[in-house]
């Protein structure tokens, strides 16, 4: 029946119909977006470095232009700003950085590289070796640098290397490499466009994803395909549906595994019954659902979930889910069950069909694919497999850690004691974690290698500038598998390097340059191809074409069902805050300059315009109401680019390490 992960817990709304104008077949009208007139293809192109679409763009007297590509030439408000908000922005770092008392001060590359080296050595030396460094990799890295970046942590002996997923799509990256093999869609987004029924959880793609909602979603939408959005609140995407399924925060396994009872007494589609090898032992699991009772738990109305089924039940569908389903503590019970749907559809094996979770900045899927991650080497190749090791053994000439190091929240969490010191490249973790600057605070050692003078460079030790996306050359891997070449079009400023060669040359003092030898990215192709199944053949296709499509082909499965958890549901005075994005902002805003006032959206029933006082278990924040009848009472809806998460808690899953953002237990006082 149901298995059950390790130790849980912690370490009515109208149908609506989408709108249907457009600027064309399969791509239309989407106040987010623009497409650029006269766009032109790959040549001298760049990846645009904000969400996970990967849109191709050009610079034009500092303007972006969208070239062709997954967008089909369109641009969001974002990449088209990706001139005056990033590569120009105020804080560019120009020059190295290095601390003298309590203050940053210039220095030149060799004086800022000696004090990092000698930091580390002295950390390692007083500490009994390099466990006590952590090693961080942010999704601003190309393939290449992601790569270097790995292989120079474990090359030292440090097992600590992570990335930004673990605040966003860990969870389903672990889903999916357990059933699937792979941590990532399965088909190119086009193969949505012939979906019938579209099916979205957590996930607001109007306002993360602009492009993709608006060409894919909105496309297969105007092509006569149903959609249908579970969300807490009625979001911008649930508001195009033709079904909004409201559940209570944390609700999402139960309204899952409700709409999969339904289906499956629809009936199994042929594809499940050859493929899902355990296929009557999930069926017993559903026979105990009584799908009434459990979507009622989960704070839906049980007359939507059948009509849902029903606009579900089809040949040919897809199933997206965000970040909604996936910061949560126990995340992986609502990520198996929403597999578990496309699987019983046999949307799975299908033409037609995409199913994964809608990664949320440019490249982290490629970084993750490049074994930026503690329990992975490159191409999901678990570090405690001895034959895995045997073989990067090999390779790489040293000894592996024969068990996976802490992950990126975890480092945190150890900072002072465990983790003395830690390397972080193109990330601002200060910023994103919860507690993130007095954590980082309590390191011996902190080097931050990035573009911008974030909150996690002021508190660094050596700051080393970084040249952007535009500035230096690699490619990057996009939320459907899709790594395209992204090319450098201008000078980094002053004297901001390529990141890649920043890691050759720590690693060059500190003792081991000659295994990162690497000069240019296409040096670092050859290795690449050798050690990650997926990405052979993928440096000619870049070349040739300026893209590779990764290869893959979900077979037979074993479906692992975890008990639905139980819901949040809000509670008089105590409300529950679920943190989302804004359309006009990106992340910690460290790549936009953008400054604005921390807002959240409440039940127009609760409050009126105005300020208040948020008060969380770990303080108080103020911030400005915004009435949205969209909001259901007890329901706070606020964006965590403003500053929102220094009072968040930090509350961390056992099984996947992410933190729990999305469903906070909140107050609201003058």
């Amino acid at each position: 029946m149901l298995t059950r992960p390790g130790k849980p817990g912690l370490c009515g709304p109208p149908i609506h119909e989408p709108h249907e104008s457009g600027t064309g077949e399969g791509e239309p009208h989407n106040p987010f977006t623009g497409r650029a007139a006269g766009a032109s293809d790959l040549e001298a192109s760049i990846v645009c470095p904000y969400c996970g679409v990967g849109c191709k763009l050009k610079l034009v007297d500092s303007n972006a232009v969208g070239a062709n590509g997954v967008s089909g030439g369109m641009l969001c408000a974002r990449g088209r700003s990706i001139a005056s908000g990033y590569l120009e922005s105020k804080r560019r770092l120009r020059r190295p950085l290095v601390r003298v008392g309590s203050e940053l001060r210039e220095a030149s590359w060799s004086e800022a590289l000696e004090k990092a080296a000698k930091l580390l050595r002295d950390v390692v030396a007083a500490h009994g070796g390099w466990d006590a460094v952590g090693f961080i990799g942010g999704s601003k890295l190309f393939n290449e640098e992601a790569f270097a970046l790995q292989k120079l942590a474990r090359m030292l002996g440090s097992p600590h290397v992570d990335t930004c997923s673990r605040l966003c799509h860990f969870p389903t990256l672990s889903v999916l490499v357990e059933t699937l093999g792979f941590g990532g869609l399965t088909a190119p987004l086009s193969e949505m466009l012939d979906s019938q029924a579209i099916l979205v959880v957590g996930w607001n793609g109007a306002v993360t994803a602009p492009v993709l909602f608006a060409r894919y979603v909105l496309g297969a939408v105007r092509r006569g395909a149903k959609l249908v959005a579970v969300d807490v609140w009625r979001s911008e995407t649930a508001r195009a549906a033709h079904v909004w399924l409201r559940v209570y925060p944390r609700g999402d396994s139960l309204l899952l595994a409700a709409l999969a009872r339904v289906l499956a007494d629809r009936g199994i589609a042929p594809e499940a019954k050859e493929n899902i090898e355990n296929l009557d032992e999930v069926l017993a699991s559903l026979a105990e659902i009584d799908p009434e009772a459990t979507a009622r738990a989960a704070g839906s109305d049980p007359a939507l979930v059948e009509e849902a089924a029903r606009l579900l039940d089809v040949e040919r569908g897809s199933v997206l889910w965000g970040m909604g389903l996936t910061q949560h503590v126990e995340p992986r019970p609502a990520i198996s069950w929403a597999v578990t749907i496309a699987a019983l559809r046999g949307w799975l094996w299908r033409r037609g069909c995409v199913v994964g979770g809608v990664r949320g900045q440019a490249n982290v899927q490629g970084v993750n694919d490049m074994g930026v991650l503690p329990e992975f080497l490159p191409g999901y190749q678990r570090v405690d497999d001895p034959e895995v090791r045997k073989i990067f053994e090999e390779a790489w000439g040293v000894k592996l850690p024969e068990s996976s190091g802490l992950p990126e929240t975890m480092m945190l969490e150890e900072a002072g004691r465990r983790v003395r010191a830690m390397v972080i490249f193109a990330e601002n973790s200060g910023a994103s974690h919860p507690s993130g600057v007095e954590q980082l605070s309590k390191l011996d050692a902190l080097i931050v290698v990035d573009v911008v003078r974030s909150e996690t460079a002021e508190l660094a030790d050596v700051v080393l500038p970084a040249a952007a996306w535009g500035e230096k050359e690699g490619s990057a891997t996009n939320t459907e598998g899709r790594v395209q070449w992204s090319s450098a079009v201008r000078e980094p400023p002053a004297e901001s390097k390529p990141d890649l060669v920043i890691i050759k040359s720590l690693a060059e003092r500190l003792g081991v340059g000659e295994k990162i030898p690497w000069s240019n990215p296409r040096e670092v192709h050859p290795e690449i191809e050798r050690l990650v199944p997926r990405y052979r053949g993928f440096s000619k296709a870049v070349a040739e074409r300026g893209e590779y499509l990764l290869p893959r082909r979900v077979s037979r499965i074993r479906v692992r069902l975890y008990p639905p958890v139980e819901p949040v549901v809000p509670d008089g005075d105590r409300k529950v805050l679920v943190t989302a994005r804004d359309p006009v902002s990106y992340c910690t805003n460290a790549m936009l300059d953008v400054s604005g006032e921390l807002y959240a959206r409440v039940n127009p029933k609760e409050a009126g315009a105005g300020h208040a006082r948020l008060e969380t278990e770990r303080g108080a924040i103020r911030l400005r109401l915004i009435p949205d009848e969209n909001v259901p009472e007890g329901i706070i809806v606020a964006p965590w680019h403003y500053g929102l998460n220094a009072v968040l808690p930090r509350r961390i899953d056992c099984a996947t390490r992410i933190m729990e953002l999305k469903s906070v237990w909140v107050k609201l006082a003058e």
